[in-house]
């Protein structure tokens, strides 16, 4: 990616290759797929960039994905876990824009550009609060490139989020095969038993008690970090030991309906299930019940279940949601990424978690004399960097020195976080989280997988974050919603379905799947507007003879207007403040 990004300051072309089939069901090899899968997503992230800097360079003022900010300059370069370029907002419209807008998040890309054209990426390394305050941010370059302190520039920010494809293609690029390959890169049908639940009597008391009344106990993080630790957690299961293939005890089952029963037996029995959930039908509720079926029978599957379940979601908050309701089932919960908003998740954060062993003392003594022993050269050559005058370029050997000891020091810390994950029941991470954290993973080897909104996310970033330990995949969502988000709409236009989830390639491709057909959600009469996606969707008894709200004389209300929607500035969604206005007004009027 880095080196397509450094091609585009000399060279305006297409990279991908115009014949890509994105439609296909199977591959010739293995790096066929692959292949394809790394540069269409590089694609997808390029094509608007090389765009807009086209656009840029002929003179033009308008862009669809950059966000100007005139008259920055360099006050300083800083070293400590990164090497940071200290960047100041001289203009002061562009100081409040950016603080007030929340942009520039980490991980952003940028580029800045002098008055003779000459161009420097970089990314968003440090966001300070209080140097939000002052107009600051620091900014790590990509690659040994000198910029001076005194030119001003100006900077663009690429509002296609950088950090989500950089891993995604680092991972994408080094793999060499994929889990249930003749699945995904062969096109097979069949799938075969689950061989962790293969001819395995279990405990399905879970089916018969809602485990998820109980109000979750919300510890303190050094109780948190007790519970995972904890060696020995084998639990009795012999509350309701039954065989999965019974039908008698599926049938005397009546709090769920049959096609959820069909979807929790296939979860358990088959290495790879799909499990399509229209709106209201408790896609997310499956999802946990599942989870909660196979801890429940933790001491059944002995070693064949020696890692968390690795729980996937696309959005952090539907992650913080399914892991929230888990705290009702167990306290042995680790939640990866700092974009929770959760606060019962707080502690049950691998950050803090880390920084909690590391204040009180018990950190592994060997990993600590490592860690100890890299800091100290680290120490040395920052010094070294930090002699260097900001004018001056840095030495490639000294930049080559600080690159090695940075890349062991991330492989000690990442050794001392498998230490906390190891022994949880459950390791949650968004998509994003998971390739950022693939190192990670692959040492702790999962084998057990739950994906939510399937549906909605990139084949390519699914892909890239699957561990190659997964030996039985779960699959929820449903293609029939949302598709994943594209960046390039050019691409979209020019190979048509390079937007489809690999959840809704499966589908498509023939592979067997379970539909929820029972809705809790809706009235009758709004149910019937999905009705046509979803024939045969059932409303549950709970929904039917709902008293009507007051001041309402209908369920279904269309409004038709004419005002014009606004585009945010450096946003790139739309507004309508007439609809806005108008929801407060009927809120105010049910109120």
């Amino acid at each position: 990616l880095l080196q397509e990004i450094y091609k585009m300051r000399f060279v305006v072309e297409d990279i991908l290759n115009s014949t890509i089939d994105t439609g296909k069901v199977k591959w010739n090899s293995d790096g066929e797929y692959l292949d394809r899968q790394f540069k269409l997503l590089r694609e997808d992230f390029l094509k608007p960039l090389r765009k807009d800097l086209k656009f840029l360079l002929e003179g033009k003022k308008q862009f669809d994905n950059l966000i100007k900010y005139e008259n920055v300059s360099v006050i300083s370069r800083s070293v400590e876990n990164k090497i940071i370029h200290k960047i100041a907002f001289n203009n002061i419209k562009d100081r409040i824009q950016y603080w007030l807008n929340s942009r520039l998040t980490l991980g952003s890309l940028i580029f800045l550009i002098d008055s003779y054209n000459n161009i420097t990426f970089g990314y968003v390394a440090e966001r300070i609060a209080d140097d939000l305050q002052a107009g600051l941010i620091g900014i790590e370059l990509l690659g040994n490139e000198y910029i001076s302190s005194n030119t001003a520039y100006d900077m663009y920010e690429y509002t296609v989020y950088y950090e989500a494809y950089k891993h995604t293609l680092d991972n994408l690029s080094q793999l060499k095969t994929v889990p249930f390959r003749d699945i995904i890169i062969d096109g097979s049908t069949n799938i075969n038993d689950s061989h962790l639940f293969k001819q395995l009597k279990l405990d399905l008391s879970p089916m018969k008690y809602n485990h998820f009344k109980r109000e979750p106990n919300l510890l303190e993080l050094s109780e948190v970090y007790s519970s995972i630790m904890k060696k020995d957690k084998s639990v009795s299961s012999n509350e309701c030991i039954e065989d999965v293939n019974d039908a008698c005890f599926w049938e005397n089952i009546e709090t769920y309906d049959e096609s959820q029963k069909d979807a929790i037996k296939k979860a358990l029995k088959i290495e790879l299930s799909l499990i399509q959930g229209p709106p209201g039908t408790g896609k997310s509720f499956i999802g946990s019940k599942i989870v909660d079926l196979i801890l429940k029978n933790q001491s059944i599957l002995n070693k064949k279940l020696e890692t968390p379940i690795l729980v996937i979601c696309y959005t952090n908050t539907a992650l913080d949601q399914f892991l929230e309701n888990m705290l009702q089932i167990t306290d042995d919960i680790v939640r990866i990424g700092g974009r929770s908003k959760s606060s019962k998740l707080e502690n049950h954060n691998l950050s803090n978690l880390r920084n909690y062993i590391r204040e009180n003392q018990m950190r592994n003594q060997k990993l600590y004399e490592q860690e100890k022993e890299v800091l100290s050269k680290l120490f040395s050559t920052k010094g070294d960097v930090n002699k260097i005058h900001l004018r001056e370029s840095l030495p490639k050997n000294l930049l080559n020195e600080y690159s090695s000891l940075i890349s062991q020091l991330k492989k000690i810390r990442t050794n001392e976080e498998v230490s906390i994950c190891r022994n949880a029941d459950i390791l949650g991470l968004t998509v994003t989280g998971a390739a950022k954290n693939r190192a990670l993973l692959d040492i702790l080897k999962p084998s057990i997988v739950i994906v939510e909104e399937a549906g909605e996310i990139l084949e390519s970033h699914l892909i890239a974050s699957l561990p190659a330990s997964c030996k039985h995949l779960v699959m929820i969502g449903d293609h029939l919603q949302l598709r994943p988000t594209m960046a390039s709409y050019e691409l979209l236009q020019s190979q048509p379905n390079c937007d489809m989830s690999l959840f809704e390639r499966l589908v498509m491709g023939g592979v067997e799947f379970v539909r929820l057909n029972t809705q809790h959600r809706m009235d009758p009469r709004i149910a019937e507007l999905i009705t046509p996606t979803y024939p045969g969707l059932i409303n549950h008894h709970s929904v039917l003879n709902r008293a009507p709200i007051p001041g309402l004389n209908r369920n279904v209300t269309f409004l038709n207007h004419d005002m014009a929607e606004e585009s945010n500035l450096g946003n790139r969604s739309k507004s309508n403040l007439y609809e806005a206005n108008m929801i407060i007004g009927f809120a105010e009027l049910l109120l």
